[in-house]
């Protein structure tokens, strides 16, 4: 294997260069000079097998040197940052991290004249080591000391992220076994994979298909069960508006898609009138968003996977989806490398919108789940390393990706799984390819076959309090604990086009430094 790594020329730097040195087969360096200081490149080799690894990879390493780069990524995502800091502080957290793992954390308490430094627990700020660890994922790293910073106000900022930090003995201790640890999982190449179980509980929503008005899911589906209702209500209601599938996870995407089909055939006999429809997507009525959160049991949640799955996963979903009602659903919910742990172990994917438009977009959604989630550590493109990206897909820009999506596709189809789901995951790139989205406003039940034949009509209780869009915004306030406030999408957030552009060779690729930012683009959707 190959492993490779960007270090600043300092105490820990020479030290890591040492260490392979005399840990490992063949190494080699040199030295380059970014913005004034010096750094090391360093590429070590052992075994004889071709995987190749990356410790911070160069176009987030040099990023991490630009702070307009640092502040529109993280703001775009709802993360505050201020880097150099300009504000009178309270404390500050100097959170050392490798992947999703705290190795420690210096806190330093100001007072009028003193600064009281020491090293603490995770348990004791889990808010700020939680904040720090997403800067982490979203800026592209695998290893940095991110800097936290609380103010007066209480408000918290990150204030600095040094992916080069002198690091005590007792912080190196762990780095060193973490390269230990890295030089036998792949030194005999890749690791054989593991079965990988799926779940999911997407949603949708009901209406009356003569008025379009909103009718709650609690009219017809209990809290729990295979079929049930969002937990979330609006306040001061009983009513709680989102209808939720809970299929039996299996680790085949066909056997999972049969039961989210027989989820639905039970929905149905639950609401057996014929002026009502089912949507889906990501927001069928105004300030109601909706998911379809995909599982994962029986794999270790990190940094790379939740990238691999917003490139290779999220993304062609995104590609697909409604562009309009997906950038109002992002203020929310749906942001990059959204994820939720779950008590049975696994974790739940939160990023993209609800895919159960079709039956043939749920199959193909399931089945690149399972080929992506599988085959992770074979995937290594990340499009969102730069603000561009990031301020594209908040904005709905699906031209902007477009040009990426074949180099995407063609990663997924060299896997060796890919002919096994090959014909289920053609419509994804069709639909692509052909610039299409799917439909929101149909009736997802006549998309999925499911009977409509009924004499019925369904009114309102004289006691349900109907829903409206005024609501909305008390929903939101109320749902879940991401959040994403006034992102400027066009605003602060946006890189100075003053900024020089740096052109060199590090780790293996030929990256610019600093690059001007590029105009969003109009999207294009049927």
């Amino acid at each position: 294997m190959k492993l490779n790594i960007l270090y600043k020329a300092n105490p820990t730097g020479d030290r890591l260069l040492n260490y392979f040195k005399n840990e490992w087969e063949q190494v080699s360096s040199y030295e380059f000079e970014m913005e004034g200081l010096r750094y090391i490149d360093i590429t070590a080799e052992i075994g004889i097998y071709p995987v190749n690894h990356y410790i911070n990879r160069a176009r987030a390493f040099i990023n991490s040197i630009n702070k307009d780069v640092i502040e529109g990524i993280l703001a775009l995502n709802g993360i505050s940052a201020s880097l150099p800091l300009t504000d009178t502080i309270t404390k500050q957290y100097n959170v050392l991290i490798w992947d999703r793992t705290i190795i420690s954390i210096q806190q330093i308490v100001y007072g009028k004249t003193t600064a009281n430094k020491k090293y603490i627990e995770e348990n004791k700020i889990i808010k700020i080591a939680e904040l720090a660890k997403r800067a982490l994922c979203l800026l592209g790293l695998d290893f940095a000391m991110i800097g936290v910073s609380v103010n007066g106000q209480r408000k918290i900022k990150i204030t600095e992220v040094d992916t080069s930090p002198s690091i005590r003995d007792k912080d190196w201790q762990f780095l060193w076994l973490k390269l230990e640890e890295i030089k036998r999982q792949y030194q005999d190449g890749w690791p054989e994979p593991v079965e990988i179980k799926l779940g999911a509980d997407p949603e949708f929503m009901i209406a009356n298909s003569k008025n379009s008005k909103m009718i709650p899911s609690s009219d017809f589906f209990p809290r729990d069960g295979l079929v049930g209702c969002d937990n979330i209500r609006v306040p001061s209601r009983q009513q709680r508006p989102i209808a939720e599938l809970r299929p039996k996870p299996d680790t085949s995407p066909f056997i999972l898609f049969n039961n989210i089909k027989s989820a639905l055939e039970q929905a149905n006999k639950m609401v057996p009138y014929k002026n009502i429809k089912w949507l889906a997507g990501s927001q069928p009525f105004s300030g109601y968003s909706i998911g379809g959160h995909i599982h994962f049991s029986n794999l270790k949640l990190n940094n790379h996977l939740l990238r691999t799955l917003d490139n290779y996963l999220g993304l062609p979903i995104f590609l697909i989806e409604n562009p309009t009602t997906a950038v109002r659903r992002r203020h929310k919910y749906g942001q990059l490398a959204e994820f939720r742990e779950k008590d049975y172990g696994g974790f739940e994917y939160r990023t993209p919108a609800s895919w159960l438009i079709t039956p043939e977009i749920t199959m193909a959604v399931l089945c690149l789940a399972k080929i992506v989630s599988s085959n992770y550590q074979r995937l290594n493109r990340n499009v969102f390393v730069n603000l561009e990206a990031h301020r594209a897909f908040y904005n709905g820009d699906q031209q902007y990706f477009r040009p990426l999506f074949e180099d995407i596709w063609g990663d997924i189809q060299g896997l060796d799984s890919y002919k096994e789901y090959k014909n289920e995951l053609q419509v994804i790139r069709d639909m692509i390819t052909e610039k299409r989205t799917w439909n929101e406003k149909q009736d997802i039940r006549k998309a999925w076959s499911l009977s409509t034949m009924f004499s019925k009509n369904y009114g309102l209780p004289k006691k349900s309090a109907k829903l409206s869009a005024s609501s909305s915004s008390i929903h939101n306030n109320q749902r879940g604990s991401q959040r994403l406030s006034n992102r400027r999408l066009n605003g602060s957030s946006s890189t100075s086009n003053r900024n020089r552009v740096v052109s060199t060779n590090i780790g293996g690729s030929h990256v610019a430094s600093i690059a001007p930012v590029l105009p969003s683009y109009g999207t294009t959707h049927s």
